[in-house]
């Protein structure tokens, strides 16, 4: 979970499945990640648990072959415990800004 965290926060816009799988963990300094059968296998328990989802994402070179991408569940218990995530991350507050809304701005720039 820590190394898919880590994979989701590293600036990518997705997590591919077969790169985390087969580049990202290799590399990750796991002791267990270095076997292929036990990378997928843990991946597979893990989607199975619903700790990590697997998403269907649309593949741009070849519209035939889906790719599909992963990312941790973070609302799932064991993943809030595992990173330690509790309540350390403030709910959204909108903040008030002045002056007229945006979009009335873009309407009125647009004539």
């Amino acid at each position: 979970m820590r190394a898919l965290d880590r994979a989701e926060r590293s600036g990518e816009p997705r997590v591919l499945l077969e790169w985390f799988r087969d580049r990202w963990l290799p590399d990750s300094q796991i002791a267990w990640a270095s076997d292929e059968a036990i990378r997928r296998q843990v991946l597979a328990d893990a989607i199975e648990k619903g700790l990590v989802v697997s998403v269907e994402l649309a593949n741009v070179s070849d519209p035939a072959r889906p790719s599909f991408g992963v990312r941790l569940d973070r609302t799932h218990p064991r993943v809030v415990e595992a990173l330690d995530q509790g309540e350390t991350v403030p709910p959204f507050r909108p903040v008030p800004v002045r002056g007229e809304p945006l979009s009335k701005t873009i309407i009125r720039e647009r004539r």
